[in-house]
This record gives C-alpha cells, sequence and structure tokens, in this order.
C-alpha cells in the first residue's frame, strides 16, 4: 500500500495494517507520522482537546502476516550482538556476547530485502 503524504498516517493506517521496512523505503511516512504525533503531543501539553487521542496511542496490528514479521524484527534486533559492548565491574568495555553464532540484524535485514526483491522480480 502506497502511503499518501497529504493524508493523516495513523489514519491511512486504521484502514489498512503497513509495515514499514528501514532503509529499504522511504522515511517520509514515518516522519510525516513522527510530525503529526508532536502536533498531538503538544496539543495535549497545551490542555487542548484532540479527538479520538486513544486511538493515536495505541497501533494495533490486526494482520497476522505483518504481526509475525514486526516479532521476527525485534526478536533479530534484541538478538544482534554483532556490535554490541557491556560495561564490566571494572568499568571496562566487552564484547557482548548473546549467542553462540554471533547475530548482525543489519545484514540479516539486507538479505531478507534482497531475496524478497529478487522473487519479486
Amino acid at each position: 500500500m502506497e502511503l499518501s503524504l497529504k493524508e493523516s498516517i495513523l489514519d491511512q493506517v486504521e484502514k489498512k495494517d503497513v509495515l514499514l521496512s528501514y532503509p529499504f523505503e522511504s522515511m517520509k511516512p514515518f516522519i510525516k507520522m513522527l510530525n503529526d504525533a508532536a502536533k498531538v503531543f503538544m496539543a495535549l501539553q497545551k490542555g487542548e482537546a484532540v479527538e479520538d487521542v486513544e486511538e493515536l496511542l495505541a497501533a494495533p496490528i490486526y494482520d497476522e502476516k505483518i504481526r509475525e514479521r514486526i516479532r521476527y524484527i525485534f526478536d533479530m534486533i534484541m538478538k544482534d550482538d554483532e556490535k554490541g559492548k557491556e560495561q564490566n565491574a571494572q568499568g571496562l568495555y566487552e564484547n557482548r556476547v548473546i549467542n553462540e553464532i554471533s547475530v548482525n540484524s543489519q545484514e540479516l535485514f539486507y538479505q531478507d530485502a534482497y531475496d524478497r526483491c529478487v522473487k519479486e522480480v
């Protein structure tokens, strides 16, 4: 689904779930959504009334495939230990080791995007 920058991103997402994946897609819809959310936040800070504020604070994902993809992305990000560091008791930083085999989520997502592109061509 192509998102329109002329309409609220949140309104569009209410109609159909959308997965935005970076850096492989444009950041413009995400930045617009952040700007819209910032305007709502500023209005709330000023004590102004905002319609349907509850809907702006949560974004349920109804599409099972997109929900699974999001969980997969977050799982891989949390398992990423390629460049992570931990501070030891002496205050020194050491390589973080989470997995038997190191996980680099950026490389994994790049390869995944490439594979998906090749399948579509």
